[in-house]
Parts: structure tokens; sequence; C-alpha cells
């Protein structure tokens, strides 16, 4: 291809003519011509235009191979290599585009200008001034030391949870009621909200507005015990402030004109608070001084007030909405930490010993703050976004994907940190590189998706036995999938271990130089 298309009809016509055909294939040209001597700047251009003419653009060689496709015979269309080329320049096209009109940015601050991306929208100042009203309402208007002590368990809170309430039998006369503390509780954003990571428009967010997540850090040294992590204890505690914080934002007068509209997200298990903030933007209370100015005529009166209409109307489209999910602020509290491992019994009965892996996982999730270095620097993350360029639309891309199959912030799935930390593992690990293309990088995130074995399975059953799949089953998440017929199977040395991803510490180490260090 880098020779030209020799069956062109323009190329051709050229030969026909006595003239040479134009792009790689023509003679090489010094770019000096008796005629422009007395010219400097006709040698100049003409010196370009032969440039151009021996580097021509991709977007020049597309419309000469399209243009020599739709000449040639069936037969001759029909190559392998011409229609993989075709097809890889329409997928770029295609990715191109899609990106354009789906890729969103939320910063306030960014005023980059890249094809179709004209920087951040005008409301994204209204939204970071909504997420400061957030942050300073719940930091210094909602203490956790009230006159009135915070049920454990409320008849009317949806967050309400069973279990033990007390790790120590010498508390249960305050085992009811939440701890009193004069800490309070932190805002902050979460790593890819802070980043302005992944956001797309409603289009490419199956026509739900930008989300905006924070975190809201819960004082673990005052409020939670050594053994919390067991019986529901901690989740009891955490419920107990999420109801307690939803209560303030909705029945607080002050606060409901600030805050707008609360719902309640998620399981018991694991809540969030849903904010949708109100219809009218600020820095509009202009309009009520201007009030008091009548005007001198009718026209200037019907013109005001058609300007008011059209300000109203503008204001009452819903543009972002908030989310704010509670953890924890550190770990120190659990000991020792494998006790997040998923196989580890935290729900312990005096009769018999129950395992659950969702249990696990969502202690792990609450504390993913504090383990994940992303969430605790946010500054590493722009530098990050400087050193991978196509990181955020690798990003934004395997969020569109994860959506339309459904595994968009669902349980087994991926959220956007997730998505975030897999891209940064396969940059980390030499998977792929800076200069490789969106395409390409997702061609080998699919790869390690399939390649990966995530939970151990196919490998348990012997070699010479055939398992009937309803009777595979899991003993632990280390141990894959085995045949509860088979009594030799554990002793026959065919069970494997799931694959384990250990993202490398920094850049240029490997993950067994981050499992020896760690």
């Amino acid at each position: 291809m880098a020779k030209g298309f020799p069956n062109s009809p323009r190329d051709q016509q050229m030969k026909e003519s006595g003239r040479e055909p134009r792009g790689p294939v023509a003679e090489e040209d010094d770019g000096q011509d008796d005629r422009y001597q007395d010219h400097p700047a006709l040698v100049e251009e003409h010196q370009n235009q032969n440039h151009m003419r021996k580097n021509p653009s991709v977007t020049a060689t597309d419309a000469d191979f399209m243009e020599w496709a739709s000449s040639t015979t069936t037969a001759e269309a029909d190559d392998a290599n011409l229609m993989e080329l075709h097809k890889s320049n329409l997928l770029r096209l295609q990715i191109q585009e899609l990106l354009d009109e789906t890729i969103l940015s939320v910063d306030p601050s960014d005023h980059h200008h890249s094809g179709r991306h004209n920087g951040a929208p005008k409301w994204t100042t209204w939204a970071q001034e909504y997420v400061q009203t957030i942050t300073d309402l719940i930091e210094q208007k909602i203490p956790l030391d009230d006159k009135q002590p915070i049920p454990l368990s409320d008849p009317t809170s949806p967050f309400s949870i069973g279990g033990s309430t007390s790790s120590n039998n010498k508390n249960n006369s305050t085992a009811s009621t939440l701890p009193r503390t004069a800490q309070r509780l932190k805002v902050q954003p979460k790593a890819c909200t802070a980043s302005n990571l992944g956001f797309t428009k409603p289009v490419g967010n199956a026509h739900v507005l930008p989300t905006l997540d924070l975190w809201v850090l819960i004082p673990t040294a005052s409020i939670l015990e050594p053994k919390d992590y067991m019986k529901h204890r901690y989740f009891q505690k955490r419920n107990a402030i999420i109801w307690h914080v939803a209560q303030q934002l909705t029945k607080n007068k002050k606060f409901a004109s600030q805050v707008g509209k609360v719902y309640w997200r998620g399981s018991r298990e694991h809540p969030k608070l849903l904010l949708i903030p109100p219809t009218a933007e600020p820095n509009n209370s202009n309009n009520n001084n201007n009030s008091n100015n009548q005007p001198k005529s009718k026209k200037r009166a019907k013109k005001q007030v058609a300007q008011q209409n059209n300000t109203n109307k503008r204001n009452k489209k819903l543009r972002f909405r908030v989310e704010l999910h509670f953890g924890m602020d550190n770990l120190d509290w659990i000991q020792p930490q494998i006790r997040l491992s998923p196989n580890r019994c935290n729900l312990g009965c005096a009769t018999t010993t129950i395992t659950s892996h969702y249990y696990n996982y969502q202690l792990t999730h609450d504390a993913s703050h504090a383990l994940t270095p992303m969430e605790q620097n946010h500054e590493s993350i722009q530098n990050l976004k400087e050193l991978y360029p196509h990181w955020n639309q690798i990003i934004v891309l395997t969020k569109i994907w994860c959506l339309q199959r459904g595994i968009l912030n669902r349980h087994d799935g991926l959220t956007m940190e997730h998505i975030a930390l897999l891209i940064l593992y396969m940059y980390r690990t030499k998977l792929v590189g800076p200069r490789m293309g969106p395409p390409q990088v997702m061609s080998a995130l699919f790869k390690l998706l399939a390649d990966t074995n995530w939970i151990g399975e196919g490998s348990a059953v012997a070699k010479d036995a055939v398992a009937d799949e309803k009777n595979l089953i899991r003993k632990a998440p280390s141990e894959g999938y085995r045949d509860e017929n088979d009594s030799n199977t554990p002793e026959s040395g065919q069970r494997t271990k799931r694959t384990v991803l250990v993202m490398p510490s920094e850049e240029g180490k490997s993950e067994s130089q981050t499992i020896a260090e760690a």
C-alpha cells in the first residue's frame, strides 16, 4: 500500500498522457525549478507541495484507497489485506467519532480544544459550587455528637440491618445507640471525579446525567471497635450514620433549599445517597435586586419579562447529579487486615460458621479509599494522564462497552475506578504502550479479560473424568470449581488457583518486585 495503487484510473490517465503518477511512486524532486529562481516565495511553496506529495496524510491515503477500491473488480476487492485495511480505517474513524460525541469534561478550568470537544460546559462551575456547598454542610453542620443520640436501628430507616449490636458485653447499656464523638465526617471526591476521568455526556451514558461521586468518610477511631467488622456491626453503624445524614439534609429547611432532593439507592449492604440539585442555578440573586427598578416604557417591561422567562426555562433543565458513598477513613481498626480476604469468616455464629464472599467484598469496597493509592493522591493521576495520553479515552470506551452489557456499577461488575486501575495495570506491566491508540489497547484489554483465569474454573476435574455441570461446586474462591461426586479431585493435582493481578507500585517495577517489597 505504501507504493500507491497502480490500478487507479487517475494513475492510468497520467501514464497515458506521458506523466508520472503522483504520490510515493513519483520520482524524487529537489524542489528547485528554473521558473521560480527569481521568486523565493514561489520556491518555498513549490517545496512544500513536493513534501506533501512525498508524505501524503492518512486522510489522503484513505481517499485514494476508497477511489481505487470503487473501481476494482470483485475478485481484487476481496483481497484479505485490502479489506483489513478498510476495516481498520473504518473502525478508527468510528471510534474517533464516538469519542468526539460522548466524552465530557467536568473540570471548569479545562479549556482544551480537540476536535469537537470544546472543553468543559458552563454548568461545571455550578456543579463545583454545589459540591462545595454539600461538603460544607456535611463537614460543619452535621455533627455526630447531637443532644439526641443516634439509634443504631430505626424502624423508619430503609437502611436498617440485623445483627449483633456490640462486640463487648460491657457496653450493653449503650449498644443501641451510636457512640458520640466530636470528630466530624470528611467529604472528598472520588478519584475519577477529582481527576476528570471517564465522564460522558448523557448520549454516551444511556441518557443518564453525569454523576459526581463523593466519599463521606466515617471517623473510625471514635466510632468503630476492633471487632466491628464481624456480624454486621460495622454495617449497622455505617447505615445509622447514613440515615442521620439523609434526615438532616431533607428535614432541615435551611439545608433543603440548598441541597434539593435526596434519594437512597443500592442495597442495605451498600446504600448510597443520590442528590438532585435545585433546578435554579446560583448567582441569580441580582434578578430580585433589579426587580425594584421599574422600566420606563412598556416595551422594556415586556423585554425584561421575556428575558427572565428564558432564564427560568434554562435553569429548570437539570445538568448533573451527585452521589454520596460512605466508607472508612483508615484501616487501623481492622486487625489483622487479612480479615478482608474473600475466604475469611466474618459472620461466625455460636452454632455454625457462615462465610459470605459478598460480605467481605462490601468491607473491601468501603475500605478502598485507604487501599487504593489513586484515592489518596489525586495529583499523581494528573501525571499519569500526561504519561498515558489515551488513558481517559480508553476508560470512556470501556465504560460504554460495560454499560451496553449491563456490567457497569453492578455486583461482580466493573466501576469507573476498576476500569481505570485495570488500564493502568496494562500500561505498567507493558501489555500496552503509551503510543498505542484506543483500538489497539481495547483489543489487548479484551484479550486480557478472556485469557485470565479469574475464578479458577475449567481445571478442577481429573483428566479421565467427565463431570456434570450441575455437580460442579465451588468450595473456596482460591480453589475454583470441582466435581462434588469426585472424591479424588482435590488429591489429583488438577486443581489450580485463580489468577490475581498485582498492580506494580510505580512505573518501571514489575509484579514480582512489588510483591517482594510488600
